[in-house]
Protein backbone atom coordinates (compact mmCIF):
# COMPACT_ATOMS: atom_id res chain seq x y z
CA UNK A 1 0.00 0.00 0.00
CA UNK A 2 1.38 3.35 -1.01
CA UNK A 3 0.76 6.65 0.71
CA UNK A 4 -2.19 7.40 -1.53
CA UNK A 5 -3.84 3.98 -1.24
CA UNK A 6 -3.73 0.60 -2.94
CA UNK A 7 -2.04 0.27 -6.37
CA UNK A 8 -2.16 3.98 -7.03
CA UNK A 9 -5.76 4.40 -5.92
CA UNK A 10 -6.27 7.42 -3.68
CA UNK A 11 -8.37 6.57 -0.65
CA UNK A 12 -10.13 9.56 0.87
CA UNK A 13 -12.39 9.57 3.93
CA UNK A 14 -14.67 12.35 5.15
CA UNK A 15 -16.10 11.95 8.64
CA UNK A 16 -18.78 14.17 10.19
CA UNK A 17 -19.26 14.13 13.95
CA UNK A 18 -21.45 16.30 16.17
CA UNK A 19 -19.70 15.55 19.49
CA UNK A 20 -16.60 17.76 20.07
CA UNK A 21 -14.69 15.06 21.96
CA UNK A 22 -15.30 12.59 19.13
CA UNK A 23 -14.08 15.16 16.59
CA UNK A 24 -10.79 15.49 18.47
CA UNK A 25 -10.34 11.71 18.64
CA UNK A 26 -10.99 11.40 14.91
CA UNK A 27 -8.48 14.15 14.15
CA UNK A 28 -5.87 12.43 16.30
CA UNK A 29 -6.56 9.19 14.47
CA UNK A 30 -6.21 10.93 11.11
CA UNK A 31 -2.80 12.32 12.06
CA UNK A 32 -1.61 8.82 12.98
CA UNK A 33 -2.78 7.26 9.70
CA UNK A 34 -1.27 9.36 6.96
CA UNK A 35 -1.55 6.54 4.39
CA UNK A 36 -5.10 7.79 3.79
CA UNK A 37 -6.49 11.23 3.12
CA UNK A 38 -8.81 11.79 6.08
CA UNK A 39 -10.98 14.86 6.60
CA UNK A 40 -12.89 15.45 9.82
CA UNK A 41 -15.79 17.91 9.95
CA UNK A 42 -17.55 19.03 13.14
CA UNK A 43 -21.33 18.97 12.89
CA UNK A 44 -23.87 17.02 10.88
CA UNK A 45 -23.35 15.67 7.38
CA UNK A 46 -25.94 18.05 5.95
CA UNK A 47 -24.15 21.08 7.46
CA UNK A 48 -20.81 20.21 5.87
CA UNK A 49 -21.80 19.41 2.29
CA UNK A 50 -19.94 22.35 0.70
CA UNK A 51 -16.73 21.53 2.59
CA UNK A 52 -17.01 17.86 1.70
CA UNK A 53 -17.58 18.74 -1.96
CA UNK A 54 -14.38 20.83 -1.96
CA UNK A 55 -12.44 17.94 -0.37
CA UNK A 56 -13.83 15.55 -3.01
CA UNK A 57 -13.39 17.82 -6.01
CA UNK A 58 -11.50 15.20 -8.04
CA UNK A 59 -11.92 11.52 -8.78
CA UNK A 60 -14.71 9.02 -8.23
CA UNK A 61 -16.61 9.36 -4.95
CA UNK A 62 -18.50 6.75 -2.97
CA UNK A 63 -20.72 8.21 -0.27
CA UNK A 64 -22.08 6.04 2.55
CA UNK A 65 -25.06 7.61 4.29
CA UNK A 66 -25.83 5.94 7.60
CA UNK A 67 -28.42 8.01 9.49
CA UNK A 68 -29.70 7.18 12.94
CA UNK A 69 -33.31 6.51 12.01
CA UNK A 70 -34.59 8.83 9.29
CA UNK A 71 -34.27 12.39 10.59
CA UNK A 72 -31.96 13.88 7.96
CA UNK A 73 -32.51 16.73 5.52
CA UNK A 74 -32.50 14.83 2.25
CA UNK A 75 -33.00 17.74 -0.15
CA UNK A 76 -29.51 19.27 0.29
CA UNK A 77 -28.02 15.78 0.48
CA UNK A 78 -29.55 14.80 -2.87
CA UNK A 79 -28.30 18.06 -4.42
CA UNK A 80 -24.82 17.25 -3.10
CA UNK A 81 -24.93 13.70 -4.46
CA UNK A 82 -26.00 15.00 -7.87
CA UNK A 83 -22.79 17.08 -8.03
CA UNK A 84 -20.54 14.18 -7.06
CA UNK A 85 -18.91 12.01 -9.71
CA UNK A 86 -19.71 8.68 -8.13
CA UNK A 87 -22.17 6.44 -6.32
CA UNK A 88 -23.69 6.26 -2.87
CA UNK A 89 -25.04 3.68 -0.45
CA UNK A 90 -27.88 4.62 1.88
CA UNK A 91 -28.69 2.63 5.00
CA UNK A 92 -32.50 2.71 5.05
CA UNK A 93 -33.61 1.83 8.59
CA UNK A 94 -36.62 -0.22 7.53
CA UNK A 95 -37.65 -1.49 10.96
CA UNK A 96 -37.78 1.98 12.54
CA UNK A 97 -39.47 3.52 9.50
CA UNK A 98 -42.09 0.79 9.40
CA UNK A 99 -42.93 1.31 13.07
CA UNK A 100 -43.20 5.10 13.04
CA UNK A 101 -44.34 6.19 9.57
CA UNK A 102 -48.00 6.24 10.60
CA UNK A 103 -47.49 8.56 13.60
CA UNK A 104 -48.52 12.18 13.06
CA UNK A 105 -45.94 13.32 15.61
CA UNK A 106 -43.09 12.44 13.22
CA UNK A 107 -44.70 13.66 10.00
CA UNK A 108 -42.37 16.67 9.78
CA UNK A 109 -39.21 14.57 10.13
CA UNK A 110 -40.42 12.18 7.41
CA UNK A 111 -41.07 15.25 5.27
CA UNK A 112 -37.41 16.25 5.67
CA UNK A 113 -36.32 12.68 4.92
CA UNK A 114 -38.42 12.53 1.74
CA UNK A 115 -37.67 16.14 0.78
CA UNK A 116 -41.42 16.66 0.55
CA UNK A 117 -43.51 18.28 3.32
CA UNK A 118 -46.68 17.00 1.63
CA UNK A 119 -45.49 13.39 1.48
CA UNK A 120 -48.50 12.03 3.38
CA UNK A 121 -50.90 12.42 0.45
CA UNK A 122 -48.66 10.39 -1.85
CA UNK A 123 -48.04 7.88 0.93
CA UNK A 124 -51.78 7.31 1.45
CA UNK A 125 -52.37 7.01 -2.31
CA UNK A 126 -50.05 4.00 -2.60
CA UNK A 127 -51.51 0.46 -2.47
CA UNK A 128 -52.64 -0.59 1.01
CA UNK A 129 -51.00 -4.01 0.67
CA UNK A 130 -47.59 -2.34 0.85
CA UNK A 131 -46.10 -1.96 4.32
CA UNK A 132 -45.26 1.46 5.76
CA UNK A 133 -41.57 1.07 5.02
CA UNK A 134 -42.22 -0.18 1.48
CA UNK A 135 -44.24 2.92 0.73
CA UNK A 136 -41.67 5.26 2.30
CA UNK A 137 -38.90 3.50 0.38
CA UNK A 138 -40.81 3.87 -2.90
CA UNK A 139 -41.30 7.60 -2.30
CA UNK A 140 -37.65 8.01 -1.32
CA UNK A 141 -36.43 6.28 -4.48
CA UNK A 142 -38.70 8.46 -6.61
CA UNK A 143 -37.20 11.56 -4.98
CA UNK A 144 -33.63 10.26 -5.43
CA UNK A 145 -34.24 9.84 -9.15
CA UNK A 146 -36.21 13.03 -9.74
CA UNK A 147 -33.47 15.02 -7.97
CA UNK A 148 -30.88 13.64 -10.40
CA UNK A 149 -28.86 12.02 -7.62
CA UNK A 150 -29.14 8.60 -9.30
CA UNK A 151 -30.69 6.87 -12.31
CA UNK A 152 -30.98 3.49 -10.58
CA UNK A 153 -31.68 2.68 -6.93
CA UNK A 154 -31.64 -1.08 -6.28
CA UNK A 155 -31.79 -2.28 -2.68
CA UNK A 156 -31.02 -5.38 -0.65
CA UNK A 157 -32.66 -6.49 2.59
CA UNK A 158 -30.75 -7.19 5.80
CA UNK A 159 -32.68 -9.36 8.27
CA UNK A 160 -32.38 -9.42 12.04
CA UNK A 161 -29.95 -12.24 13.04
CA UNK A 162 -32.40 -14.04 15.33
CA UNK A 163 -35.72 -13.15 13.72
CA UNK A 164 -37.20 -13.55 10.28
CA UNK A 165 -37.81 -9.82 10.18
CA UNK A 166 -36.35 -7.02 8.08
CA UNK A 167 -34.00 -4.74 10.01
CA UNK A 168 -32.69 -2.47 7.24
CA UNK A 169 -32.20 -2.10 3.53
CA UNK A 170 -29.07 -0.98 1.75
CA UNK A 171 -29.95 1.23 -1.22
CA UNK A 172 -27.43 1.84 -3.98
CA UNK A 173 -27.60 5.09 -5.93
CA UNK A 174 -25.87 4.92 -9.31
CA UNK A 175 -26.09 6.18 -12.90
CA UNK A 176 -24.37 3.02 -14.17
CA UNK A 177 -26.03 -0.15 -15.46
CA UNK A 178 -22.81 -1.97 -14.63
CA UNK A 179 -23.08 -0.65 -11.09
CA UNK A 180 -26.50 -2.29 -10.78
CA UNK A 181 -25.10 -5.61 -12.04
CA UNK A 182 -22.17 -5.51 -9.61
CA UNK A 183 -24.56 -4.65 -6.78
CA UNK A 184 -26.60 -7.80 -7.44
CA UNK A 185 -23.42 -9.92 -7.59
CA UNK A 186 -22.44 -8.59 -4.17
CA UNK A 187 -26.03 -8.97 -2.97
CA UNK A 188 -25.91 -12.71 -3.63
CA UNK A 189 -22.69 -13.10 -1.61
CA UNK A 190 -23.90 -10.94 1.28
CA UNK A 191 -27.22 -12.78 1.38
CA UNK A 192 -25.53 -16.19 1.53
CA UNK A 193 -23.23 -15.01 4.34
CA UNK A 194 -26.24 -13.67 6.24
CA UNK A 195 -28.08 -16.99 5.85
CA UNK A 196 -25.02 -18.88 7.09
CA UNK A 197 -24.83 -16.64 10.16
CA UNK A 198 -28.52 -17.11 10.91
CA UNK A 199 -28.26 -20.89 10.49
CA UNK A 200 -25.24 -21.02 12.81
CA UNK A 201 -27.03 -18.97 15.49
CA UNK A 202 -30.10 -21.21 15.21
CA UNK A 203 -28.05 -24.38 15.71
CA UNK A 204 -26.12 -22.88 18.63
CA UNK A 205 -29.26 -21.68 20.41
CA UNK A 206 -31.15 -24.96 19.98
CA UNK A 207 -28.01 -27.01 20.78
CA UNK A 208 -28.93 -29.25 17.86
CA UNK A 209 -26.39 -29.53 15.02
CA UNK A 210 -29.05 -30.60 12.53
CA UNK A 211 -28.98 -33.20 9.78
CA UNK A 212 -27.68 -30.73 7.16
CA UNK A 213 -24.56 -28.59 7.42
CA UNK A 214 -24.79 -24.81 7.75
CA UNK A 215 -23.53 -24.45 4.17
CA UNK A 216 -26.16 -26.86 2.82
CA UNK A 217 -28.99 -25.19 4.74
CA UNK A 218 -27.91 -21.73 3.59
CA UNK A 219 -27.59 -22.70 -0.07
CA UNK A 220 -31.01 -24.36 0.03
CA UNK A 221 -32.57 -21.25 1.60
CA UNK A 222 -31.02 -18.98 -1.00
CA UNK A 223 -32.28 -21.16 -3.85
CA UNK A 224 -35.77 -21.13 -2.29
CA UNK A 225 -36.19 -17.41 -1.58
CA UNK A 226 -32.98 -15.53 -2.31
CA UNK A 227 -31.27 -13.91 -5.29
CA UNK A 228 -32.39 -15.61 -8.50
CA UNK A 229 -34.98 -17.80 -6.75
CA UNK A 230 -38.25 -18.90 -8.37
CA UNK A 231 -40.15 -16.00 -6.78
CA UNK A 232 -37.66 -13.48 -8.12
CA UNK A 233 -37.72 -15.04 -11.59
CA UNK A 234 -41.53 -14.95 -11.64
CA UNK A 235 -41.57 -11.27 -10.66
CA UNK A 236 -38.85 -10.51 -13.21
CA UNK A 237 -40.82 -12.30 -15.95
CA UNK A 238 -43.88 -10.16 -15.23
CA UNK A 239 -41.77 -6.99 -15.37
CA UNK A 240 -40.20 -8.08 -18.68
CA UNK A 241 -43.54 -8.76 -20.32
CA UNK A 242 -44.92 -5.44 -19.05
CA UNK A 243 -41.87 -3.59 -20.38
CA UNK A 244 -42.08 -5.32 -23.77
CA UNK A 245 -45.78 -4.47 -24.04
CA UNK A 246 -44.55 -0.91 -24.62
CA UNK A 247 -42.41 -2.08 -27.54
CA UNK A 248 -39.09 -3.86 -28.27
CA UNK A 249 -36.20 -3.17 -25.88
CA UNK A 250 -32.43 -3.51 -25.91
CA UNK A 251 -31.18 -6.16 -23.51
CA UNK A 252 -28.91 -3.64 -21.77
CA UNK A 253 -31.89 -1.41 -20.91
CA UNK A 254 -34.21 -4.28 -20.03
CA UNK A 255 -31.67 -6.03 -17.80
CA UNK A 256 -30.97 -2.84 -15.83
CA UNK A 257 -34.70 -2.41 -15.19
CA UNK A 258 -35.03 -6.03 -14.05
CA UNK A 259 -31.96 -6.00 -11.78
CA UNK A 260 -32.94 -2.70 -10.20
CA UNK A 261 -36.41 -3.92 -9.26
CA UNK A 262 -35.68 -7.55 -8.38
CA UNK A 263 -32.94 -9.67 -6.83
CA UNK A 264 -31.61 -11.01 -10.15
CA UNK A 265 -28.02 -11.15 -11.33
CA UNK A 266 -27.09 -10.36 -14.93
CA UNK A 267 -26.39 -13.98 -15.84
CA UNK A 268 -29.69 -15.07 -14.24
CA UNK A 269 -31.55 -12.45 -16.27
CA UNK A 270 -29.95 -13.75 -19.47
CA UNK A 271 -30.92 -17.32 -18.58
CA UNK A 272 -34.50 -16.23 -17.84
CA UNK A 273 -34.81 -14.56 -21.25
CA UNK A 274 -33.59 -17.73 -22.94
CA UNK A 275 -36.26 -19.73 -21.07
CA UNK A 276 -38.95 -17.20 -22.02
CA UNK A 277 -37.82 -17.40 -25.64
CA UNK A 278 -38.09 -21.20 -25.57
CA UNK A 279 -41.61 -20.83 -24.16
CA UNK A 280 -42.58 -18.61 -27.09
CA UNK A 281 -43.15 -15.50 -24.96
CA UNK A 282 -40.53 -13.36 -26.66
CA UNK A 283 -37.95 -13.49 -29.42
CA UNK A 284 -34.48 -12.19 -30.24
CA UNK A 285 -31.68 -13.01 -32.64
CA UNK A 286 -28.11 -13.84 -31.63
CA UNK A 287 -25.04 -13.65 -33.88
CA UNK A 288 -22.95 -16.71 -34.69
CA UNK A 289 -22.53 -19.14 -31.80
CA UNK A 290 -23.62 -16.67 -29.16
CA UNK A 291 -25.99 -18.39 -26.72
CA UNK A 292 -27.14 -15.53 -24.50
CA UNK A 293 -28.41 -12.00 -25.11
CA UNK A 294 -25.77 -9.29 -25.58
CA UNK A 295 -26.02 -5.62 -24.56
CA UNK A 296 -27.41 -4.52 -27.95
CA UNK A 297 -29.67 -7.56 -28.48
CA UNK A 298 -33.21 -6.38 -29.27
CA UNK A 299 -35.90 -8.26 -27.34
CA UNK A 300 -39.44 -8.38 -28.74
CA UNK A 301 -42.62 -9.83 -27.24
CA UNK A 302 -44.43 -12.54 -29.23
CA UNK A 303 -48.17 -11.82 -29.55
CA UNK A 304 -50.16 -14.39 -27.59
CA UNK A 305 -53.41 -15.92 -28.84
Amino acid sequence: MGKNGVRGLKIRFCFCERRPEAVERLRAYAEQHSAFEIHVFPGSFEDNLDEIARACRDGFTFTFIDPTGWDIRSEPVFAFLKKMNGEFLLNFMAEHVNRHAGFSSVAASFGRFLADPDWKDEFNALPAYLSNEERILLLLKQKIKSSGAATYAPDMTILKPRENRRKMRLVLGTHSRKGVAVFRDVHEKVELSEMQTRATISQEETHQPGFWSVAEVSESQQQARGVGSANQRYAAERLIMEALSRGPARFDDLAAEVMEAHAMRLTQTKDLLNVMKAQGLLTFDLPGRTKKPQPDTVITAVPQA
